[in-house]
């Protein structure tokens, strides 16, 4: 067995403590990347990677994080369709 690191360190953009709200917490996270995935041409893609320790609400909240971005996307979309724009996205 051979130890390859000696020192682990992470950025965090933001993090959240227990009476944030599902709505706080895909306002900063999940809801500027379907802003980013919904802007422009061409195949975009983004990922929400979720930490925290076990029973801290991570489903739970991620639950209500997925039905929030598919409301966002198909708000776009609809808004696309409406306004007659070309494709540009979502």
């Amino acid at each position: 067995i051979h130890k390859y690191l000696d020192h682990n360190s992470f950025r965090f953009d933001h993090s959240f403590d227990e009476d944030s709200t599902t709505e706080e917490v895909y306002r900063y996270t999940a809801q500027p990347l379907v802003q980013y995935v919904c802007g422009g041409r061409g195949v975009r893609a983004a990922t929400v990677f979720a930490y925290g320790q076990t029973g801290s609400g991570k489903t739970f909240t991620m639950n209500g994080i997925q039905k929030m971005v598919a409301e966002d996307i198909f708000s776009t979309l609809v808004d696309n369709v409406l306004e007659d724009e070309e494709f540009g996205g979502c």
